[in-house]
């Protein structure tokens, strides 16, 4: 008979036998405890924080959690992936022990449940943000991010038009920055905040990913069975529930507003900190010390959420948000006095930085010239030449003989940008696009009365713009801004286009007739109402009572130089003084060969203004249209 000495004790149980795990979680104010059965503990540290980060009972950051050794000394963040879990448990009767430390500072995994950082936002009709209904997006490395760290602290007390609401709104932009009011003899309300910035989480296109279900749901509503209304409806509805963009920097803190209005009533707002002690400004700073107590207080950039969709997806939804005027200005040319116009005038063109690439966008540039009095006495031609897909230059050349002691010259160069933007929309697809065709006809060598047939006929009402290009990588031949060819194209009908090259047109003794690569911009407005983008005038092709203007210093029977009109709804029209903006395009339906096939057209308040490179027996049969951009007010 086998006789136990210790019938109330029980067999020594190994690690091994064990897969209850206490997690210990020690701070300065507590000690908790949490049983945990589903940590494998052949995985590293850095994998066990990535898997804790989304524990409801743990939430462990990088900014505020370290592991402990068996010895209970703190492992440091960069040595994680060098332990295993089992290496740091401490074995106890019942299960292995983890001991997590923390400090004081804030846990980014449980700020982000807290304030729900994972989530898009859209627009209300009153400026403020509402957050969307389902997850779009998510962070995938939660356990490795931290909040930006400051005590930025203002208190701001001005006189203001604008009521609280308004005010509230702003003040989750523009922060402490919106007070500097417009007419003080409006700004009949006293505004005060206090406004003390804690901490900041920046989130980064590479931090985030897309949920499958937000992509899938993308996917359907770009749909190639359905029709571009279909789509942009689809994805209206999309943005409803996923958010139309997301943060790209959210701001922790406190902030209270108070204002008072002319007849004294007062109303005011508090969010983070102790509520009730917002009146004592020392006792509110002293209880956001604790990061539990911090709010949302501010916002920084947005950014769409379309971003974050894969590529092909993104650039269908650029495509169907239509092609743009990404930029457009006035670029001013002065010609001194006695300027050599043998050679073109040669201008880099300054595109402006939030075009970080000219990909597929196109430049069109025309010539104003605003001189008053005999401004046809001076006519020129405009292209663009590129030393490469990122530096371009406007080339301008003075087309005819050169006189001796040409006076000083001043021209304006509208030009413009126009593609699909590179900034996908933060809103539903309101603004209609103005431009419903974009295109460059490339390379063409040597043109001579070369017809080209459009892909899409023009519509009746719609402005056609070119404009030449070169590109000087395509062209081993060429130097750069050197070359005294002129190109001109025109419409002949609605579905053709008209091209002609011409070489040594000042009749100089260079050899220039070396082969060139030219390309061809073209784009096509039309009168359509732009939802505010852009008011625009636009003019189809009228016809024109052109007159001659015999250049009497050369030839007595000069019939190459010819003005027009600006026609509007029938009637004539000067084109106004603030309106530099503008583009204009030639239809000559006169057959190539005819003397219209090589005609320069320039823009004047007054009068269009066309040049040939040579005698035209009739005044030509030229129709003229244009389109005048106007900034948004």
């Amino acid at each position: 008979m086998e006789i136990s000495l210790f019938p109330n004790s029980r067999p020594t149980k190994l690690p091994d036998d064990v897969k209850r795990i206490k997690v210990n979680i020690i701070s300065d104010e507590k000690t908790s405890s949490y049983i945990m059965d589903d940590l494998d503990k052949d995985k590293t540290l850095g994998e066990i924080r990535k898997i804790l980060s989304s524990t409801e009972d743990v939430l462990m950051g990088w900014q505020n959690a370290v592991f402990r050794n068996k010895l209970k000394r703190k492992i440091p963040l960069s040595q994680e992936d060098k332990y295993k879990l089992e290496d740091i448990l401490v074995s106890e009767e019942d299960n292995y022990t983890l001991t997590i430390e923390l400090n004081q500072l804030p846990s980014f995994p449980n700020i982000k449940r807290k304030h729900n950082i994972e989530i898009g936002y859209k627009k209300h009709n009153n400026g403020s943000l509402i957050e969307a209904n389902r997850y779009a997006f998510f962070i995938k490395n939660s356990h490795l991010m931290s909040i930006t760290l400051n005590s930025n602290f203002q208190s701001i007390c001005k006189k203001t038009s604008k009521n609280f609401d308004e005010l509230w709104i702003k003040s989750f932009e523009e922060g402490y920055d919106f007070l500097d009011d417009e007419n003080e003899e409006l700004a009949l309300n006293e505004c005060t905040i206090k406004y003390c910035e804690k901490g900041s989480i920046i989130l980064s296109r590479k931090d985030l990913e897309a949920t499958r279900e937000y992509i899938k749901v993308i996917e359907d509503a770009l749909d190639d069975n359905l029709t571009d209304i279909q789509k942009v409806e689809a994805l209206v509805k999309a943005g409803e529930i996923y958010g139309f963009f997301w943060l790209q920097e959210i701001k922790l803190g406190g902030k209270f507003m108070q204002v008072v209005n002319e007849n004294g009533e007062t109303r005011n707002k508090t969010v983070g900190g102790d509520h009730a002690k917002h009146q004592s400004t020392s006792d509110w700073l002293k209880s956001l010390e604790s990061y539990n107590e911090w709010e949302i207080i501010g916002y920084g950039l947005k950014l769409s959420l379309y971003s974050l969709l894969p590529e092909d997806l993104q650039l269908k939804i650029k495509h169907l948000n239509g092609i743009k005027v990404l930029y457009s200005n006035v670029y001013n040319v002065r010609m001194i006095r006695g300027y050599n116009l043998s050679l073109p005038v040669v201008e880099p063109i300054p595109v402006p930085p939030h075009i970080s690439t000219l990909g597929d966008c196109k430049i069109f540039a025309t010539i104003f010239n605003r001189e008053d009095r005999k401004p046809y006495k001076n006519v020129f031609s405009i292209r663009i030449d590129y030393l490469n897909e990122e530096t371009p230059f406007f080339v301008i050349h003075r087309i005819g003989k050169i006189p001796h002691n040409l006076p000083q010259i001043d021209l304006l160069i509208p030009w413009m940008i126009v593609g699909y933007e590179n900034n996908l929309p933060l809103k539903p697809f309101l603004d209609k696009s103005l431009i419903s065709y974009l295109i460059t006809k490339n390379p063409i060598e040597k043109a001579d009365d070369t017809t080209i047939v459009l892909e899409r006929s023009i519509p009746h009402n719609h402005c056609w713009i070119t404009t030449i290009t070169l590109n000087c990588r395509k062209n081993d031949q060429y130097q750069f801004a050197r070359s005294r060819a002129l190109i001109n194209c025109h419409l002949q009908s609605n579905d053709r286009m008209v091209i002609n090259l011409c070489y040594n047109v000042h009749n100089n003794e260079n050899n220039d007739d070396n082969p060139l690569k030219f390309g061809i911009n073209c784009t096509m407005f039309s009168e359509t109402d732009t939802g505010g983008l852009i008011p625009v005038i636009v003019e189809g092709p009228t016809k024109q009572p052109w007159r001659n203007r015999r250049n009497r210093r050369f030839l007595v029977n000069d019939r190459s130089l010819f003005t027009g009109k600006w026609i509007v709804a029938n009637n004539n029209f000067r084109l106004p003084e603030e309106d530099n903006l503008v583009f204009s395009s030639l239809l000559s339906p006169d057959d190539p060969g005819q003397g219209c096939n090589n005609l320069f057209l320039n823009v004047n308040p007054k009068y269009p203004i066309i040049k040939s490179l040579n005698n035209i027996n009739s005044n030509p049969n030229c129709l003229i249209s244009f389109i005048i951009l106007r900034e948004p007010m």
